[in-house]
């Protein structure tokens, strides 16, 4: 529930090959930061989908934009890609 005027932020990781490079085989399978299985490529969704999603419930889309998360490992932070 969103009340009127109000503001939603939806985070996801889109669906990218870069992205499932990082979170399913870098962070599952490479660097053990998460257990197999975490990410699932089903649940993934590109900006496009998600303003779908908004709008289709009859709310506005206004601005969207994409982050990316700094990996601290071994007291070094990364930034994979």
């Amino acid at each position: 529930l969103l009340k009127p005027g109000g503001i939603l932020f939806v985070s996801t990781i889109n669906r990218t090959a870069k992205s499932y490079g990082v979170a399913i085989v870098g962070a599952e399978y490479v660097t053990g930061m998460v257990p197999v299985g975490t990410h699932d490529w089903n649940h993934f969704w590109s900006p496009e989908e998600v303003r779908g999603m908004v709008c289709g419930s009859g709310a506005g889309a206004g601005d969207s934009g994409g982050t990316m998360k700094q990996i601290a490992v071994n007291g070094m932070v990364i930034n994979p890609l």
